[in-house]
């Protein structure tokens, strides 16, 4: 077990342990114990130490009390104390030479920040003047050691950000950000010292500087400057010149940062070869100066680079001037082939992915070199590059560009095969081209001594423009029809239709967009109407609004209905027409209610008196369509009014309300008896002789030619329910199904109000239990979209996927649903959120997955620990898991006591060695209270299934 030595009290220590208060009563120990070979604790640790204990003493925080009366001290005493705690960390820092690299490795940034203040507190009480130019040496070296430290933690920062994708140092607090903003006049501040005019040597404090408080308060001296060490100004100005060019460095000013940097290498000459004799402040090097001012240097393509190199960097840089490198290139052939053919292959994929933006002829331009190179070189080319001048933009201006740029130096078998492939073109483009090309004088040029014939260079066909006819009548109505089509304001629908109507020339509407349909019965009685404008304007009403209600935009559909509804009215004697637009008008808003469940569109009360109307039978003029009535028996389904529902008996006929009426029913039991009641045969007869095959007969006397077309209204009735105890009902059917033809106890689905249902089926090899099993999963994941925060849809998903040996997805349901119970496990996972039947089944996927070391860990959360399978677990030799990564997930002593022996066993020490630090926890004492064995075994479920869900989930 690790010690921590600043820590008294937490464990028995030996007699040769120093205490952090032994130093305050004793100033001398520390002096000793610094020159140590390997002091322990170190310095950093004590500066850490003694600067939280005085911030601590600072706000009031109880601290060790280390005398017996010291409760009788005045109110001065702990101000002493930690004045004495300050002072012995400056003088830590000072026998460290104020190594700032070191002191911002090993402190964190808020002590860095403690200590400098520290110090500038005590040369601010010795001076009270601020100019520089007059103060004493330690001052100079305070205030530059201050503002050194904040541009370095400033640039540090920076660095280490994009070194971890963003993510910075911990100094990101206020104090970081004041450091931040004062960056400039750090800058300021040290550049008027390095303008200072020091003598030979200056003071820098030593660690005899400080002069510890002691016990009496006869000692009251305040640091002794005079003691401290001579060093070179050279060495000074170095360091201050260092991190000051370093800064400037980081803010891309090269300029002053080069000034700077060579100010600081003629520094560093003047001390570096005189201190020999001790060790030196300054920590930088000769190598390291003029690194940065090679870096600080323009930096120029060097003739020295190779080609290729060249090529590579521009690649690098975003292909800045790679034309005009393979345009060198065309000349010299230094660059691979593959190479130039792989540039083009990768700009090509990355302005396509949009991960590239570059004008929209450079990759032309690529392919024109490439090719003129390749053709140059006899080599050959992989696509048509006929093709691909013809298409481009500016194709002949950019090939001429290129063979300019490789004609300047070619020897003659190489122009001669220049000269060919400038024929080639020339016989394989058409005519205009043709002359394009003839046009510049290096085509002629490379042509001249080939055997091209001027014969097959054939003028263009002139086309003479013709001016546009805008007064032809076929122009405008084409307008207003496209008009037409695009327009949903009815107003405007109207007015585009007169105009229309006034020119004499519109044809049957339907033509016009045939998307435009309506139902059968409104159909016919809209093309009785005498032809004009009303039936035109009705009939694109009424088609516009049943596309535009198939497209989800119900509100505009609702908007064109109720305008042909007005317009029907204000004629008059169209009382049927008006009737069927109503119902239509009706639909609509049942389409609406059910997309946007669940969420309650406005008017859903008098939705569900339309719907009743409908239902009940009277002396209607004409029928609605089977569309409507259905819709509105599944929308009184959905909001409830499953009483209405049963008592209206709706015609056995309309199938899908028959099945609605039967749902209903079921779900009048379910509220009514709270699940309890056995038997519920209404659904059940209707829907299970559905899945049954032609020998099947159903309750209802339905053969195979009348029953099996019941697939498509039971199909079409679970993709419209949305209400979830109507849900829960039809899964709960369909999983009952399920379990009495697969016949298996281990494999049900475990759901609620399965009890609901029959247990038995007749013939239960004649039903199709794939076609079952296919239609619940659709069920359930239709219903997973409108609640997907229920627990037990997902756990009903996870036996499914489970019962299909879909294991790895099984696993997923369960997290999902443990995830969900317990607010992302922000709350302790219960047995009444997962029950052991839930655990056992993940347990069997992951030991199919052959994960075992989890299904072991998973064999603690029973009820009654399965020692057995845990230990069959853990011996697996095959495993596919982090195996003793989970091991800080176990809380059961006995499966850690196997573990070790299994491990030691098989010669694993690490694993073994692991198990053991686990179970001396204290956590696991099995002496501990009840309380506390709950909260470690809680503490290691959450850690262990967030782990899983890392896997499995996300």
């Amino acid at each position: 077990m690790d010690v921590d030595l600043l820590r008294p009290g937490t464990v028995p220590i030996s007699k040769d342990t120093i205490m952090w208060f032994e130093f305050l009563l004793d100033p001398n120990i520390l002096d000793s114990h610094l020159q140590k070979a390997k002091p322990d604790p170190s310095p950093t640790e004590l500066i850490c130490k003694f600067l939280t204990i005085s911030a601590d003493i600072s706000v009031g925080k109880d601290i060790l009390i280390l005398e017996p009366d010291s409760e009788l001290e005045d109110k001065t005493k702990p101000n002493r104390r930690s004045q004495g705690l300050k002072i012995l960390a400056l003088k830590i820092a000072a026998f460290l030479k104020w190594d700032l690299e070191t002191l911002e490795l090993k402190l964190p940034f808020s002590i860095q920040w403690m200590l400098l203040q520290d110090l500038l507190h005590l040369v601010h009480e010795e001076v009270e003047s601020t100019d520089l130019g007059k103060a004493p040496d330690h001052v100079v070296f305070a205030v530059s050691l201050y503002h050194r430290w904040a541009l370095r933690a400033v640039f540090n920062n920076a660095l280490h950000s994009k070194l971890r994708n963003g993510a910075g140092l911990e100094m990101q607090d206020d104090r970081f950000n004041r450091i931040e903003q004062e960056a400039d006049q750090s800058v300021r501040i040290l550049m008027d010292i390095n303008r200072l005019l020091l003598g030979s040597q200056m003071v820098v404090p030593s660690s005899q500087t400080f002069v510890p408080l002691v016990e009496d308060g006869q000692n009251e001296k305040t640091p002794n400057w005079t003691l401290g060490t001579n060093i070179t100004s050279a060495e000074f100005f170095t360091m201050v010149l260092m991190d000051l060019a370093t800064y400037l460095f980081y803010r891309e000013d090269y300029t002053l940062a080069l000034e700077y940097f060579e100010k600081c290498k003629r520094e560093f000459d003047k001390w570096s070869g005189n201190s020999a004799a001790q060790e030196a402040y300054c920590k930088t090097d000769m190598a390291t100066i003029e690194g940065y001012i090679t870096a600080c240097q323009a930096p120029v393509m060097s003739s020295r680079l190779s080609l290729t190199d060249r090529f590579m960097i521009s690649v690098n840089n975003h292909y800045e001037g790679i034309l005009a490198i393979l345009a060198e290139d065309n000349l010299k052939r230094e660059v691979p082939v593959s190479m130039r053919e792989s540039l083009e292959l990768d700009i090509a994929a990355a302005i396509s992915s949009g991960g590239f933006t570059a004008t929209r002829d450079l990759i032309f331009q690529i392919q024109s070199l490439n090719t003129v190179y390749k053709r140059a070189a006899d080599l050959p080319c992989i696509y048509d590059y006929c093709e691909k001048l013809v298409a481009a933009r500016r194709g002949v201006e950019i090939f001429v560009w290129a063979l300019k740029a490789t004609l300047t130096e070619l020897r003659p078998d190489e122009r001669e095969q220049l000269g060919l492939f400038v024929v080639e073109l020339l016989e394989n483009v058409d005519a205009g081209v043709q002359l394009e090309l003839m046009g510049h004088e290096i085509v002629r040029q490379l042509s001249r001594d080939q055997p091209i014939l001027q014969s097959n260079i054939k003028a263009p066909d002139t086309q003479l423009f013709v001016p546009p006819d805008f007064n032809n009548i076929q122009l405008k109505n084409g307008e207003l029809e496209n008009q037409l089509i695009n327009s949903n304001e009815p107003l405007h629908i109207k007015e585009i239709i007169i105009k229309l109507v006034e020119t004499n020339a519109i044809r049957p509407v339907w033509q016009i967009e045939n998307k435009w349909e309506l139902g059968t019965p409104l159909h016919g009685i809209v093309l009785s109407i005498p032809s004009g404008m009303l039936q035109h304007y009705l009939y694109v009403l009424l088609g516009k609004a049943k596309y535009l209600d198939g497209l989800g935009r119900f509100e505009v559909a609702r908007r064109l209905l109720v305008a042909a509804e007005s317009e029907v009215t204000h004629h008059g004697g169209m009382m049927k027409l008006a009737q069927l637009i109503a119902w239509e008008i009706l639909l609509v808003e049942c389409h609406h209610l059910h997309a946007e469940w669940p969420n309650k569109t406005p008017g859903c009360t008098t939705v569900v008196n339309r719907c009743l109307n409908i239902l009940q039978p009277s002396d209607m003029m004409v029928l609605p369509r089977v569309e409507v009535v259905e819709t509105a028996a599944v929308t009184l389904l959905n909001l409830g009014e499953w009483e209405a529902l049963v008592s209206l008996a709706p015609d056995k006929r309309l199938v899908l309300c028959d099945l609605s009426a039967t749902l209903a029913q079921a779900c009048q039991d379910i509220v009514k008896y709270k699940g309890n009641k056995k038997i519920s045969r209404g659904a059940w007869d209707l829907i299970v002789p559905v899945f049954g095959s032609s020998s099947g007969l159903g309750k209802r006397g339905l053969t195979h030619e009348t029953h099996q077309p019941l697939l498509q209204p039971v199909l079409r009735l679970c993709g419209q329910l949305r209400d979830w105890t109507v849900l829960s009902a039809a899964i709960s059917l369909l999983a009952r199904l399920h379990n009495v033809l697969r016949d298996e106890t281990t494999l049900e689905l475990v759901c609620e109000h399965t009890a609901l249902w029959p247990s038995v089926v007749s013939s239960t090899n004649s039903y199709n239990i794939q076609l079952v099993s296919e239609h619940l999963w659709q069920l359930v994941n239709s219903a997973l979209e409108y609640y997907p925060k229920n627990i037990s849809l997902h756990k009903l998903l996870g036996d499914y996927y489970y019962v299909g040996e879909h294991y790895s997805a099984a696993v997923k349901q369960y997290l999902l649903a443990a995830v969900i119970a317990t607010d992302s496990f922000s709350r302790p996972l219960t047995k009444a959120v997962m029950e052991d039947y839930v655990y056992k089944r993940m347990i069997k996927c992951l030991s199919q997955l052959h994960c075992h070391t989890q299904a072991g860990v998973l064999c603690q959360f029973l009820e009654e620990v399965d020692y057995n399978t845990a230990f069959k677990s853990f011996t697996e030799s095959v495993c596919h898991d982090c195996m003793d990564t989970y091991y800080d997930c176990i809380w059961d002593v006995n499966i850690l006591e196997y573990l070790i022996y299994l491990q030691n066993k098989k010669g694993n020490k690490d694993r073994a060695k692991k198990a053991i630090d686990m179970i001396g926890l204290l956590e696991l004492n099995a002496n501990n209270n009840e309380e506390i064995k709950r909260e470690a075994a809680n503490k290691r479920k959450i850690r262990f299934m967030q782990a899983l869900v890392r896997q499995y989930v996300l």
